[in-house]
């Protein structure tokens, strides 16, 4: 057997000499550990139908057995995640209160009289920093438009922008409009659209009635009557 293996070829007795380095040989074959050309080079030098065999093998394992395990991992991890609502909620929960202290210290930031309340002006001069801008705008605020960011903040219109508002003005306007979002929107326009249509249509309405309340009834023609004309 030893004069055999000496005789052998290099890559043959390398890699395929024993049934342990053989099964080796496979499984490096399929992740990585070696080079397919280096393995099946040494069964070209036997048959043919070992190079055959061998690209078999690695087919199969490669597009079947080891796709079918990482769908099936991925898919129970998917399943995991999807059914497990407290993880879920913990996880919201957890980020929600990281941006409310974010915002918070932003907030403290921009009040710099510390009056617990932010102007306009404190607002431009705070946004004219590109640094405070690139925070924001990873928080997912748009900066590019300061005033149109602050009225939006301000919704009871007091020109002022306190603590709560401020969070919670941030937390609606931050990321991408949602579904709910469009349907609000869509929502308040039929409505407007419905009550403007209604106005409309009262306006009309008593623009006809002043309309005919103003204009002049025919009257009687002037003169006596022929009974006034005939003698006593």
């Amino acid at each position: 057997y030893s004069a055999q293996k000496r005789q052998a070829p290099v890559g043959l007795a390398h890699y395929w000499s024993t049934l342990p380095r053989s099964m080796l040989t496979c499984f490096w074959s399929i992740t990585g550990g070696v080079s397919w050309e280096s393995a099946v080079l040494p069964l070209s030098d036997l048959h043919p139908v070992w190079v055959a065999l061998f690209v078999v093998y690695v087919c199969f394992m490669q597009l079947a057995v080891l796709n079918v395990l990482t769908g099936v991992f991925c898919q129970n991890a998917i399943e995991s995640a999807e059914h497990d609502q407290e993880m879920v909620t913990q996880n919201m929960l957890a980020e929600k209160k990281r941006l409310v202290s974010q915002l918070l210290r932003i907030f403290e930031d921009i009040d710099m009289d510390k009056s617990g309340s932010i102007t306009i002006q404190e607002f431009r001069h705070v946004l004219s920093n590109s640094d405070m801008q690139a925070y924001l705008t990873g928080l997912g605020l748009d900066t590019s438009d300061a005033w149109t960011l602050f009225k939006l903040i301000d919704l009871d219109g007091g020109n002022t922008i306190e603590v709560d508002e401020f969070v919670m003005g941030c937390l609606r306007l931050r990321g991408q409009a949602k579904g709910v979002d469009m349907a609000k929107l869509e929502y308040e326009h039929r409505w407007m659209a419905k009550r403007l249509a209604g106005f409309m249509r009262r306006t009309d309405e008593s623009l006809t009635l002043l309309t005919c309340g103003l204009h002049p009834k025919s009257s009687k023609r002037g003169g006596r009557s022929t009974e006034d004309l005939t003698p006593a």
